[in-house]
């Protein structure tokens, strides 16, 4: 799971070899601290004295062969201190995009839900209420397929998710995102899913009170296309 949240106050920014560093002190230990990000990240907007919430990834989940002694950071945005009316507030959100996994580029290139995600929806009735945050999932993976970085998504409130990413999206939408990266990290076949996948999902549909033996019958008959 990805490390944080952490609030710190900037001290200095500083461009070099390719990245950019940014040099803060933490607002409750007053600790300092370096993030760094690739220099395609856009910051410009980011000065000295604003404070941002970051995220680490867990080391223990970093399989790239490139790790480095320094953690992966997958999460950055600014906020507004409440007890330091004097900051602006300038909007800064970047977000590791990670690898991009074939199956979830296939499905993003046709642009509409796997079948998989249609199987959710016609068996929960929360999720059916909710497929205009469910199709939201689509635009969430095409800002980031990295797990960790969804993950520490998971762990902002709903309204700072709002203000991230727009009323359009909810948690609903990074949950389903989630699921997908998942099922695309362990190959499932998200066209046409197999009964261990169909358990992974409707798990989802369980969650928001579908009867378990509702989806345990559904899985039973289940026969794959």
């Amino acid at each position: 799971m990805s490390k944080g949240p952490i609030t710190a106050c900037v001290t200095r920014i500083d461009i070099a070899g390719g990245f950019q560093s940014i040099k803060v002190k933490s607002y409750i230990l007053q600790k300092e601290d370096m993030v760094v990000l690739p220099i395609s990240a856009d910051i410009s907007k980011l000065k000295c004295g604003d404070y941002i919430t970051y995220y680490r990834a867990d080391e223990q989940e970093i399989t790239s062969m490139e790790q480095t002694d320094e953690e992966r950071v997958v999460l950055v945005f600014s906020q507004k201190m409440e007890d330091d009316k004097s900051k602006n507030g300038s909007k800064v959100f970047w977000i590791s995009k990670g690898e991009k996994l074939p199956a979830l580029e296939k499905v993003l290139e046709q642009n509409e839900l796997p079948r998989i995600i249609t199987i959710l929806l016609s068996l929960s009735a929360y999720y059916g209420l909710r497929e205009d945050y469910v199709k939201e999932a689509l635009n969430i993976l095409r800002m980031s397929q990295d797990p960790e970085a969804i993950d520490a998504l998971f762990s902002v409130s709903a309204k700072t998710l709002t203000d991230l990413l727009g009323e359009k999206f909810s948690t609903v939408s990074v949950q389903v995102a989630d699921s997908l990266i998942g099922l695309a990290l362990a190959d499932g076949d998200l066209e046409h899913p197999r009964k261990r996948e169909l358990r992974q999902i409707l798990m989802l549909a369980t969650l928001h009170g579908e009867p378990h033996q509702k989806i345990y019958d559904f899985i039973s008959n289940y026969e794959r296309e």
